[in-house]
């Protein structure tokens, strides 16, 4: 059993990169899979939420245990999406419609940066760079990634009529915040939502959905269609970004990685190790009572 104070933890929730992915590995290192797989082991779920789309954390996933009704969700695009791996089953909350997505296009290409678009069905990544299309391809994070990165043609951005994410790279952080109103400014009366994972991307969404709006999403569904009583505090989450914020203000047992951003670490209940140092199996390990 895991457990904090008198709240029994019945889901583990966690981001990814930063937190169980330090920068150099790809797979969830030891210490954590084997702390998430002994919890899985005795009931609790396990669900990652991420900027990232389901497709790239299938492995991620599947290499603590084989997927079954504990850590078959996942919340994905910044918490905009929840896709069930069992049922291939999927929510969006938000997203731009073809119009707005080809004039938000249309201000980024005079920046001159890398971008890139999400399918609405969550299963293809667009880019507008081959190289770095071809560099995510060879990363690794997914099986048959050839089929789910592909190359942003004008094509695909005329027929594209529904998009959850629009993705920025190799924005220099001194430009962040003129790059942020320059976009959300344009657009008003969308009040798009602005976060990132990395000091040199930005992703793009309808306000609304965060990550922390996804947890809420999932318990929702846990409890109304697998027939559980999980209340907000029965939820661990680890995480360690910009994109993390919204589940740090309002999630009580919010732990920061050892290698979080200065904000996260000011509204943790607690901090724990770094993901270099494995972090979250440590602190797992830490709340585990007989």
């Amino acid at each position: 059993m895991l457990k904090i104070n008198d709240d029994q933890i019945k889901v583990i929730i966690s981001d990814f990169d930063g937190t169980l992915r330090d920068g150099t590995n790809v797979k969830i290192q030891p210490k954590d899979a084997k702390a998430i797989k002994d919890a899985i082991d005795s009931g609790v779920y396990f669900v990652i939420n991420t900027g990232n789309l389901p497709f790239e954390m299938k492995s991620s996933v599947e290499s603590i245990c084989p997927i079954s009704k504990l850590n078959k969700y996942i919340i994905a695009s910044n918490g905009n999406a929840i896709h069930n791996y069992l049922e291939g089953e999927f929510e969006v909350q938000a997203y731009f419609d073809n119009q707005t997505t080809n004039k938000i296009i249309d201000k980024i290409k005079d920046l001159d940066l890398v971008y890139d678009i999400t399918s609405y069905d969550l299963q293809k990544i667009y880019y507008s760079d081959s190289g770095y299309c071809q560099f995510m391809i060879d990363l690794g994070l997914s099986e048959n990634a050839h089929l789910n990165r592909l190359p942003l043609t004008d094509k695909v951005l005329k027929s594209i009529d529904k998009c959850p994410k629009i993705t920025l790279k190799d924005v220099k952080p001194e430009d962040k915040e003129y790059i942020v109103n320059l976009i959300t400014n344009e657009f008003p009366d969308l009040k798009i939502y602005a976060t990132w994972f990395s000091a040199d991307g930005v992703d793009f969404t309808i306000e609304g959905p965060n990550k922390y709006q996804g947890i809420v999403a999932l318990l929702k569904i846990l409890n109304e269609h697998e027939g559980e009583n999980i209340e907000l505090n029965n939820v661990i989450y680890f995480g360690d970004q910009h994109n993390d914020y919204e589940v740090f203000k309002n999630l009580k047992y919010a732990i920061a990685m050892g290698n979080a951003i200065d904000e996260i670490k000011a509204l943790a209940y607690d901090i724990t190790l770094s993901a270099e140092e494995q972090g979250v199996g440590a602190y797992l390990t830490k709340i585990t009572v007989a």
